[in-house]
């Protein structure tokens, strides 16, 4: 397991959250009010961005649930993400995060911004009750790393729920007790929220949860940046929409998917499409893992199969298997560490490599 989600909210198209991003999120609540914003990105690309709107931002939100490779009711993990408000002191009773279980709409934990305008400090709350710990000044128009490691069950033992900003511990929750019905210790979604007459950001966000073979701890302030194809790979069996096999890459390097004006497709089960991508920029430090993300349908009821592939050092390392639908899907994966070595994933690593697709029938 280890990382399991990403989003830089880079390769959505800029204005009002369209139907790209709720196919990816699976969020279907009320998104009046939530946008891409390219003017305050944190490091690159676009933030997501949700408006202070007078009794509305507060119920705008986005969230993920039932992702392909995140398992329902998974109890404990660690959130990562950048965040900025315009007002900390309209922050108070709405969360910057929450964990809740659905269909009960049942919040089981959220971290929000405490009242006293003169600290602003994190909180964690179980239901409506804060929670013993609390600190980490949040101050106006100020871009924070938060990373919330959590759990949720009917009695959390401490040190199991502990919040740092930018690297520095800030909560560490001593033992509560559950009061209240609905709080069972059952996660199946987590959410992003507005707030009324605040605007807020965030950026980079990341899910990991607590085993697997890397990242399994914090891993502190960092940033996602989404890279492109640049050219073709070894294998080029998908034809382009323009009716040949060269340069594949051209069809599937934009920044904002325009479906079906440019693409790749395929009837013959075991095609594969891989793509040369060209190598992370700016100060680039550890490399925690790459997300491999693509975006396909099929275009009839018969039964079709896709996965994402990694080809390095000349080897397919092919992920799980997704079914298609006849409308657009993401399909998303992450390689923690390199699949030849073993070991963490270098900046050379983009470039001698190479990435794609296969499908499956």
């Amino acid at each position: 397991m280890t990382i399991l989600f990403t989003d830089g909210f880079d390769s959505y198209a800029t204005g009002t959250v369209n139907e790209q991003m709720r196919s990816r999120w699976n969020q279907n609540i009320n998104i009046s009010g939530l946008f891409l914003s390219p003017l305050t990105p944190h490091n690159h690309g676009n933030s997501l961005y949700i408006s202070a709107v007078t009794g509305d931002a507060g119920s705008t939100r986005m969230n993920f649930r039932h992702m392909p490779n995140i398992p329902d009711d998974v109890v404990s993990g660690i959130i990562g993400f950048h965040f900025r408000t315009s007002d900390t002191t309209q922050d108070v009773t709405e969360p910057i995060m929450a964990l809740r279980h659905l269909p009960t709409e049942g919040y089981e934990l959220t971290l929000r911004i405490g009242a006293n305008p003169s600290n602003s400090q994190l909180e964690i709350y179980r239901g409506n009750t804060i929670l013993l710990g609390s600190g980490g000044v949040i101050a106006n128009d100020t871009w924070y790393h938060v990373e919330w490691r959590y759990l949720t069950s009917g009695s959390i033992p401490a040190s199991t729920n502990i919040v740092r900003l930018d690297g520095s511990e800030v909560i560490d929750l001593a033992v509560t007790t559950n009061t209240s019905a609905f709080q069972d210790g059952i996660l199946t979604t987590i959410e992003i929220q507005g707030a009324d007459l605040a605007d807020r950001y965030w950026d980079n966000f990341y899910f990991l949860s607590l085993t697997g073979i890397a990242n399994t701890g914090f891993i502190g302030p960092c940033f996602i940046e989404t890279i492109y194809p640049t050219g073709d790979g070894a294998t080029k069996n998908f034809t382009g929409s323009d009716g040949d096999q060269t340069n594949n890459y051209i069809q599937v390097d934009e920044q904002f998917p325009d479906d079906d004006t440019t693409y790749n497709q395929s009837s013959t089960s075991g095609d594969i499409d891989v793509y040369k991508f060209g190598n992370p920029t700016g100060n680039v430090g550890s490399i925690r893992g790459i997300s491999l993300i693509s975006r396909a349908r099929k275009t009839s009821t018969s039964l079709g199969l896709w996965r994402n592939v990694a080809r390095v050092s000349g080897t397919n390392y092919e992920q799980g298997l997704n079914p298609l639908h006849t409308t657009y899907d993401y399909f998303f994966d992450v390689l923690n560490v390199n699949p030849d070595t073993s070991g963490a994933w270098t900046t050379t690593h983009f470039s001698e490599n190479s990435f794609g697709v296969k499908l499956e029938k």
